[in-house]
C-alpha cells in the first residue's frame, strides 16, 4: 500500500511562509530522498494537471502555491533516476488543500433591533392583519348508529356496538418450529449449545497498526520527557538531567524542528527534523557517539515493529564503533515505524533466525 501525505494538509491562500512537508509511504514505510534521484511534485485538480514543483528534500515552500486558488488539490510524487521513472502513490493520488483567507469573503453589517423594537414590529403587523365575521352553524350529522340504521339493520344502539366486535372460531396448534440452536445444526456445524453461542459473538479484530507520522512532546515531567507518536507508540526518555527540557523541542528560544545534523541537546527536535524531512540518517552518520547519550535509556511503549525478532549488536550510526546510546535511538526510531527494516539493516542490524 503507497501513501503521499502533507503536513500541514491544507493552508490558506497566499500563505506564502509555510514548509509543507511531503511523506511518502510504501507498506507503512516511509521513502527516504537520496541524492541520485530526481524528486518531482505534480499538481492537478479536477479540470487537470496544474504544475510541477522540483524537490531536493522532502518539504517544499508553500511560496510555490502562490496565485493558486482555493480547491483541493490532487497530488503525486515522480521519482527518476535515468530513464525510468516510478510515481507515488501506486493506486489513487495525495490530496493538499488551499483554503480561502478571510479577504476572499464580502462582509456587510447587519443592523441591530432591540426586544422593545421587535415587540412593536410584531403589534404592528397584527393590527394589519383583518378580522373576518362568524359563519352560519351547520347542520348536525349523523350518527353512525342511524347510519348502521339507514343501512337495513335492527336493534339497540348496543346492538350496533356488539356488531362492530367480530370474533372468529379459534385455530388449531401449529407445530413447534426448530430452535435456533438445531437450524445452526443442521447447516453442517456440529458442538454444544455453548459452542453455537459463542459462534454467535464477533470476532475480536486487532486495531490495525501503522508507521508515525508525527509527533506531540510531553514535558510534564521534567526528569522523564515522554514522546507521543500518532500511531499510539510512546516513548520514555528516563534521562536525569533536568535541562534537557529546555532543548528538546526549541523551548525559550533553543532547537529547532528543520535540524539537518544531529545535536546532542536538543533530543525530540532531532526525531521532528526527520519527521519534517529536513534530518536523514546519511546525516546523523556524520554525528559522533556521544551525541546519543541521552537515547541510553528510552524506553518505547506500544511498539508499531518488533525490535526482538533483530540482533542489534553490530549495529551503529556513526562509524567509530562504540555506542553510547545510538543503538537504542536505532531500536527506538523503528520501534514507533520511523526507521525501516532496511535502515536499521543499514546499520548493522540483522533478523534473527
Amino acid at each position: 500500500m503507497e501513501q503521499l501525505i502533507f503536513y500541514p494538509r491544507v493552508i490558506k491562500v497566499d500563505d506564502t511562509d509555510r514548509t509543507i512537508n511531503v511523506i511518502a509511504l510504501v507498506n507503512d514505510e516511509r521513502l527516504e530522498f537520496t541524492d541520485d534521484m530526481t524528486y518531482t511534485l505534480k499538481l492537478g485538480n479536477q479540470s487537470g494537471y496544474i504544475k510541477d514543483i522540483a524537490l531536493t528534500q522532502p518539504a517544499f515552500s508553500s511560496q510555490e502555491l502562490k496565485g493558486l486558488p482555493s480547491d483541493m488539490y490532487t497530488a503525486e510524487l515522480w521519482v527518476t533516476n535515468g530513464d525510468k521513472t516510478r510515481i507515488y502513490p501506486n493506486k489513487d493520488k495525495g490530496y493538499l488543500g488551499l483554503q480561502a483567507n478571510i479577504t476572499a469573503m464580502v462582509g456587510e453589517v447587519l443592523p441591530t433591533l432591540t426586544v422593545s423594537e421587535i415587540k412593536a414590529e410584531i403589534e404592528s403587523k397584527l393590527k394589519n392583519v383583518g378580522s373576518g365575521g362568524t359563519g352560519e352553524k351547520g347542520n348536525d350529522g349523523k350518527s353512525a348508529y342511524q347510519i348502521w340504521l339507514d343501512a337495513g339493520n335492527k336493534g339497540t344502539q348496543q346492538d350496533f356496538l356488539n356488531s362492530l366486535k367480530v370474533k372468529g372460531d379459534p385455530g388449531s396448534n401449529g407445530n413447534d418450529g426448530k430452535s435456533a440452536y438445531q437450524i445452526w445444526l443442521d447447516a453442517g456445524n456440529s458442538g454444544t449449545e455453548q459452542d453455537f453461542i459463542n459462534s454467535l459473538k464477533a470476532p475480536s479484530v486487532a486495531p490495525t497498526k501503522r508507521a508515525a507520522t508525527s509527533l506531540f512532546v510531553d514535558m510534564n515531567d521534567s526528569k522523564n520527557i515522554i514522546g507521543r507518536f500518532d500511531n499510539g507508540c510512546w516513548v520514555e526518555m528516563r534521562t536525569m538531567a533536568s535541562w534537557v527540557p529546555l532543548y528538546a523541542t526549541g523551548s525559550a528560544g533553543y532547537g529547532s524542528v528543520t535540524l539537518q545534523s544531529f545535536v546532542h541537546d536538543q533530543c525530540w527536535c532531532n526525531v521532528l527534523s526527520y519527521i519534517n524531512g529536513f534530518l536523514t540518517v546519511s546525516a546523523m552518520q556524520k554525528a559522533t557517539p556521544a551525541q546519543f547519550e541521552l537515547w541510553k535509556s528510552c524506553v518505547v511503549h506500544e511498539p508499531y515493529a518488533d525490535v526482538d525478532q533483530y540482533d542489534w549488536s553490530a549495529c551503529r550510526i556513526t562509524s567509530t564503533g562504540s555506542d553510547v546510546g545510538e543503538v537504542d535511538f536505532v531500536k527506538m526510531m523503528f520501534a514507533v515505524g520511523l526507521f525501516s527494516e532496511k535502515t536499521i539493516l543499514s546499520l548493522g542490524a540483522t533478523k534473527k533466525s
